[in-house]
């Protein structure tokens, strides 16, 4: 065993060493004879030639020896398929083989090769296939099979191959080509591994493809395992246009270019022992234009999940999710779809998820696909259809497409009408079609709509539907038919069972097209009835069912039938037949507008064609029974258009009876004051009319008789309460408006009653009278009057009301709708008001109300007693007086501008009992308001909304102790008050009365002349007496010229505030006879009258004399005094009115300011009390009794450069509180003491201050005689320096008023 191993070792290093040897001396050979290699070039290209069956030349070749592994390089390597027909050049090629490999193989096998700067030509064929140029196209390369497995079997020996810088040129069939440089192409081989790697660069697009493909076996060799990895990116679409022209889409695809940039990722494997490649990946292209034979269809996005697989035996199948398409403004998401062929000769097989109905519509028809074929546009267009496809399979044969088959989902699909065949919406159902047939199995379950057009105006709805609808095309036949067998439907409650069949031609517009329709229906709501009647009957019949039946209607057709027949593409009656049949109850059916509907009704109605005939079993008009009647509209066999006949019997009611007078036709007869009237007991009532539809036409009748017996009659509106109202109300065309026996009982008297149509014109004019009595007290109850209780006693009225019925539209004056007049006789009756508006028992009498009643305005005339009448004019429209006038013992005259007058003359107003009325009227309107049942209601008065005015004249009106005459008092109603203007020849003025109880009145006299007996007249003592002055309203008061007794007592203003204790008057102002009346403060001067037991008079005032003499003479007395400025400041009262104020009955103070003046001798004694009581505080006649020398200021009267002092009243006494001081520029003098007011006695000192020099000698004659003062006067001549000094000397001044007795008292020097 040991010497045989060794045995073995010995020889297997003999051998190593053997080829150790050989190889050296080969790699030694190959260095030494390489550079022989360029002598052979010529027999090199042969060889080359014969292996690879084309032509082969080369520029220059080489060779070096590196190892075991040659080297050899040749230069301008030109590859010619055919003759003149080059495959390929290349610059430079680099072939290095591997001797090792090679002997052990035993075929070349190169551990390098790399191919620079090459160029290929690629040629497209007309069948879209590609071969290398000049290849011959019966082969697939241009090799032999064998020679192209050599070949191979070399590249997938080699260890490297590399193409570095190729240049591919691709020829098209179009004659278009392009060129795409491959900077890298590497194959490399380990054992049974093999990867092939490509990179293409596009235009400027670096690596714009990038291929791997890596195999485990020979990748020929079924039982190899291969994968694949392709990336496109950016990749233009626009070069390769040609190269998407497979064999599948080369028909589809016109001859242009496409667009675009394409991003991809694309793997592709194979499983050993399977024969099927799995695709997987995803792309996404944009901007992409695609030629569609003549559409250029435009794309702005594109992107996909793609898979598939391909097999041997043409077997295939690719498919798409999450497919996103945005095309022509329009995109979808979201997508499924999958293309796949069984075989080679099998069809292909489309089948897709969901298909947006919308989304396809709009692609094919925006995109243009349907321009060639205007059929087949015009039918997309047509059907417009929406909705969805769901799990869509079409099964296209490749080599007979005219025998596809579609089966697909619809999923709430809504497709337009087409040439007569009905659309539809949400309709889903299975459907199968092929290109001559087709069916749809309908399970419609939401909101099912067919929609007839030019047969009915609107879809007929359903909640649900399940049926079958096909169609067949027979174009040998130029025909189309579309049938349904039946189709189960439901709305609601109504059932249906109906069946359809269209007949038209294949040519349109080549023949006519028949429709046929039937259905019958369940519980079929009544104004339901518009589904199946179509539009093709006439307008007339549609407005007047839509008028009958209505939109509310509660009604039930147990059961309906409807049959349809007719060609629609005619015109006329004769091609369409229409029959509809309604088993109705509880319906309502309103057969004309002017005549109340009727309800509750069972009965039957059917519509043939143009005809509507109706007969009701039983119904209800209003709450009355309706039996036996009849409606039929049909042609009018007397004039154009059609006739609308109802007849029947009534039994109800009698308010019923009332509401179909006043809800038909016959209102325009009773007007609309029967709106509020009621009726209370049986009527019984029979109706047979004939109404043409066509306005104007001939053939209408009415015929309406009521028989009423009720209990009670209510006219709301009036207030008024007929009992045992009964009698028959007939009306015909013939005779208009009849009663027979109409009575009852008003106010609990018999009440006649007539109701009649002009005998020459029914139509024009309806009279209604009554006659009856009643009381005073009624009808002021009754019309909510209180004013009518001033009359007592029985009133027999007679009434009647003339109704005009015919109006004109076209009338542009105001037309006279009725006229009424009212007559009641006042014999019997008492009218207790003052005169001249009362009236005394038995007197004869009576009021008289004529009323004309307009469109637009009335007019009322009234005549009372003869001796008032009132006429007024009113707006109908709105109720408002729009003017008015009344007059007492003359003619009123309306006013042109809106307003209520009132004039006329009267003899005199007794106030009093015209007060007397307006307390009973208040009674009367107390007591209305406290019988109201309704404590909400109040005593009915009406608003004026226009100007009131009043201008009477009164010819003697007492006025206290006088009387004045032809007193003229206007007034007008202001905005905001009243304003009256009086003018008499005591008095003229304007007095504002405003309509805000708040506010003053605002009175404003010219002239006041108040008689001297107003003043004086009275009883010595005897105050006023007021009440109910709380009432009184305040005032602002103006007098221009105030007189009493005919003297002038100037202007005065003052504000008078009353209340329930004093009247007040304020901020008095005045000017009389030189004395300015002001306030103490800033306000002016007040008075206040207490109006308590005692009254008392309480006045403030400040008078200003801006001239003393004027004042005194203006007032009567001799101008005694002068003086510039002088004030009396006043805060006096007394006991009782302000007429009752005299000097004994003054409290208070009085305060006096005069300025610099003089006194003035007189020799006029003051006979007045007044002036007497001044008279004494006269300084100058103080002075006159006492002796005093004032010669200095006697010039021209005693001078003073001031008068003040302040005098205080009480209880009839006067007090000089402050002394009454006179100042002289060389004297003064004061007066102190007391006055008895009553007794007119005194009891004051007079001190005087003044120079001893010309008065000392009148002093001492005082004192001692005359001889003292003849030696007095010698003396102060001696010593007159000395003399010069005041001197005080004392009065005392006591007595009567008339003589008062001046005394010396002393004299006192003044310090």
């Amino acid at each position: 065993m040991l010497r045989t191993l060794r045995f073995v070792l010995r020889k297997f290093y003999f051998l190593l060493a053997i080829v150790v040897i050989v190889l050296a001396v080969v790699v030694q050979l190959g260095r030494n004879f390489s550079y022989l290699v360029s002598d052979y070039q010529q027999d090199i290209a042969s060889l080359l030639s014969e292996q690879t069956n084309t032509l082969v030349s080369l520029d220059h070749i080489s060779a070096h020896w590196d190892g075991l592994q040659p080297t050899l390089i040749a230069t301008g390597v030109s590859v010619e398929g055919r003759p003149g027909v080059v495959l390929a050049n290349l610059q430079r090629v680099e072939l290095r083989l591997d001797l090792l490999a090679t002997v052990l193989n035993f075929q070349p096998v190169w551990s390098n090769v790399v191919f620079s700067g090459g160029t290929i030509t690629i040629n497209q064929t007309e069948d879209g296939g590609w071969h290398l140029q000049g290849v011959p196209k019966n082969t697939a390369s241009g090799l032999a099979q064998g020679d192209e497995n050599k070949l191979l079997n070399i590249l997938l020996a080699a260890r490297r191959i590399s193409f570095d810088n190729t240049q591919l040129n691709f020829a098209f069939r179009s004659g278009d080509s392009i060129t795409l440089l491959s900077p890298n192409v590497l194959i490399e081989n380990r054992k049974e591994f093999h990867r092939l790697l490509v990179n293409v660069d596009v235009e400027e697009n670096q690596n714009a493809l990038f291929f791997l493909l890596e195999s485990i076996g020979d990748p020929r060799d079924i039982d190899s395992e291969v994968s694949a990895y392709l990336q496109l990116r950016d990749f233009p679409l626009s070069a390769p246009a040609d190269v998407l022209s497979a064999h599948i889409v080369s028909d589809l695809l016109a001859k242009g270019e496409l667009s675009g940039r394409l991003d991809a990722s694309v793997w592709l494997t194979r499983e050993q022992r399977k024969g099927v490649f799995e695709l997987v990946g995803d792309l996404a292209l944009s901007d992409a234009g695609l030629p569609m034979g003549l559409v250029d269809l435009t794309l702005e996005s594109v992107s996909a999940d793609v898979s598939g697989q391909f097999g041997s035996g043409g077997y295939w199948q690719l498919g798409a999710s999450s497919v996103s398409v945005s095309a022509l403004q329009h995109s979808e998401d979201n997508m499924t779809m999958s293309l796949s062929q069984a075989g080679a000769e099998n069809p292909l097989l489309l089948q897709m998820g969901a298909v947006n109905l919308e989304w396809l519509n709009s692609m094919l028809l925006d995109g243009g696909f349907l321009h060639p074929d205007g059929q087949l546009e015009y039918l997309f267009e047509s059907l417009d259809a929406r909705g969805e496809l769901r799990d869509l399979a079409l099964v296209l044969p490749t080599k007979q497409p005219d025998l596809w088959q579609l089966s697909t989902y619809i999923d709430q699909v809504n497709v337009g009408p087409w040439n007569g065949a009905p659309g539809a919406s949400g309709v889903s159902g299975f459907v199968t079609a092929n290109a001559r047939q087709g069916v749809v199995q309908l399970d419609a379950y939401d909101d099912f709509s067919l929609d007839f057009d030019g047969v009915y105006d609107h879809p007929m709805y359903f909640d649900r539907a399940k049926g079958q609808v096909s169609w067949l095309l027979r174009p040998d036949h130029n025909k189309v038919d579309v049938y349904s067998g039946r189709i189960d439907a439901v709305d609601g409650r109504e059932k249906l069972q109906g069946q359809f069949h269209l007949s038209l031609p294949y040519q349109r517009n080549t023949g006519p097209i028949h429709l046929t329709i039937s259905a019958t229906a369940q519980n079929l709501a009544a104004m339901q009835y518009r589904k199946y009647l179509p539009q093709v009957v006439p307008e007339s019949l549609h407005e007047y069912l839509d008028q009958g039946i209505g939109n509310d209607n509660a009604g039930i057709a147990k059961s309906a039938q409807f049959v349809y027949r007719g060609i629609l593409n005619e015109r006329g009656s004769a091609a369409h037949n229409v029959a509809l049949d309604l088993d109705v109850s509880a319906a309502s059916f309103d057969y004309h507008e002017n005549w109340p509907q009727v309800h509750d009704v069972t009965g039957r109605l059917v519509v043939d064609n143009n005809d509507v005939h109706a007969r009701i079993e039983t119904a209800r008009i209003y709450n009355s029974e309706v039996a036996d009647a009849r409606v039929t509209l049909t042609g009018n066999p007397d004039d154009r258009g059609a006739i609308l006949e109802v007849s029947g019997l009534v039994d109800g009611i009698a308010s019923d009876g009332l509401r179909v007078l006043r809800q038909s036709v016959l209102r325009k007869f009773v007007g609309e004051q029967m709106d509020t009237w009621f009726l209370h007991g049986d009527l019984q009532a029979a109706i047979d009319i004939a109404v043409p539809l066509v306005e104007g036409a001939e053939g209408s009748r009415h015929s309406v008789v009521l028989d009423v017996n009720a209990s009670s009659f209510d006219l709301d509106n009036l207030a008024l309460e007929l009992d045992d109202f009964s009698g028959r109300i007939s009306y015909d065309d013939k005779n208009g408006i009849r009663t027979s026996e109409l009575r009852g009982a008003l106010f609990n008297r018999p009440l006649a009653l007539s109701i009649r149509s002009d005998s020459t014109d029914p139509s024009a004019l309806t009279i209604v009278e009554a006659k009856g009595e009643a009381t005073a007290e009624q009808i002021a109850h009754w019309a909510e009057q209180p004013a009518l209780l001033f009359a007592e006693g029985e009133i027999p009225f007679q009434l009647t009301v003339e109704l005009n019925h015919q109006s004109s539209a076209a009338a542009t004056q105001d037309e006279r709708l009725a006229a009424i007049s009212v007559e009641a006789d006042l014999s019997r009756s008492v009218i207790n008001l003052p005169a001249p508006l009362g009236k005394a028992k038995n007197a004869q009498g009576a009021i008289i109300v004529n009323y004309i009643l307009g469109s637009d305005t009335s007019f009322a005339d009234v005549h009372y007693l003869n001796r008032a009448r009132a006429m007024l004019h009113l707006n109908e429209r709105n109720h408002q007086l729009i003017s008015g006038a009344a007059s007492l013992n003359s003619e009123p005259q309306l006013p042109v501008h809106p307003g209520l007058h009132f004039s006329g003359e009267l003899e005199t107003l007794d106030v009093a009992a015209w007060r007397q009325a307006l307390r009973h009227y208040q009674e009367f309107v107390a007591g209305m308001r406290a019988g109201d049942t309704d404590t909400g209601a109040e005593v009915r008065a009406r608003s004026l909304t226009i100007p009131i005015s009043t201008d009477l004249l009164i010819q003697h009106q007492p006025l206290g102790p006088v009387a004045l005459t032809d007193v003229r008092v206007r007034a007008r109603q202001m905005e905001d008050g009243w304003d009256f203007l009086v003018n008499n020849k005591a008095i003229t003025g304007e007095l504002f009365w405003p309509d805000n109880p708040a506010a003053a009145l605002q009175v404003a006299i010219e002239q006041l002349d108040i008689p001297a007996q107003l003043i004086s007249g009275g009883e010595e003592g005897k105050s006023w007496t007021l009440t109910g002055t709380e009432l009184w309203p305040k005032a602002q008061v103006s007098i221009d010229s105030l007189r009493f007794g005919g003297s002038d007592y100037g202007q005065w203003s003052f504000n008078f505030r009353p209340d329930a204790q004093a009247l007040n008057f304020e901020n008095i102002l005045g000017n009389v006879r030189g004395i300015d009346v002001e306030g103490i403060g800033e306000s002016g001067a007040s008075l206040i009258w207490s109006l308590s037991n005692q009254p008392i008079t309480e006045f403030a005032a400040q008078l200003r004399v801006p001239s003393m003499a004027h004042t005194l003479e203006s007032w009567g007395a001799p101008p005694s005094l002068e003086s510039e400025n002088s004030r009396y400041l006043m805060n006096l009262s007394w006991i009782g009115s302000p007429a009752d104020v005299s000097l004994e009955k003054l409290n208070g103070r009085l305060q006096i300011e005069f300025g610099q003046g003089r006194y003035f001798r007189s020799n006029t004694g003051a006979s007045d009390g007044l002036l007497k009581f001044l008279g004494l505080f006269n300084f100058d006649s103080l002075a006159r009794r006492a002796r005093l020398d004032f010669s200095d200021l006697y010039k021209s009267g005693l001078a003073f450069d001031s008068i003040s002092g302040a005098v205080e009243f009480a209880e009839g006494k006067l007090t000089i509180a402050d002394a009454m001081r006179l100042q002289s520029p060389s004297s003064r003098m004061e007066l102190t003491g007391t006055l008895n007011l009553k007794a007119q006695t005194l009891d004051t000192r007079l001190v005087a201050t003044l120079p001893m020099t010309g008065n000392l000698t009148v002093i001492a004659a005082l004192a001692a005689g005359l001889p003292a003062a003849a030696g007095v006067f010698v003396i102060s001549k001696l010593f007159e320096e000395q003399m010069n000094k005041m001197t005080s000397v004392r009065y005392a001044i006591t007595g009567d008023w008339d003589d008062p007795v001046t005394e010396f008292i002393g004299v006192a020097d003044d310090e």
